[in-house]
């Protein structure tokens, strides 16, 4: 996995996979969009990470039984 913070967006983008596009994304949270390639997740979307992410990551792993702490350790920006 591989995160990118944009701190004019106040988002991080956590590639999950090295997928060319996706073709739909899924509001996992209010804080969290998946996006999606044939239904497979190859790229999270955490917004506003400031305000924590363990709550809308833990949403992410939970829907596409991903690895909960590696998403942490990707979106942690300290």
């Amino acid at each position: 996995m591989q995160a990118d913070y944009d701190s004019s967006a106040n988002a991080i983008s956590i590639a999950i996979s090295d997928a060319a596009s996706a073709d739909q994304s899924d509001e996992v949270h209010p804080r969290a969009i998946v996006a999606l390639a044939a239904g497979t997740p190859v790229e999270v979307q955490l917004l506003y990470p400031d305000l924590g992410v363990s709550e809308p990551l833990a949403a992410v792993a939970d829907r596409y039984e991903l690895d909960r702490e590696a998403l942490e350790a990707a979106g942690d920006v300290s």
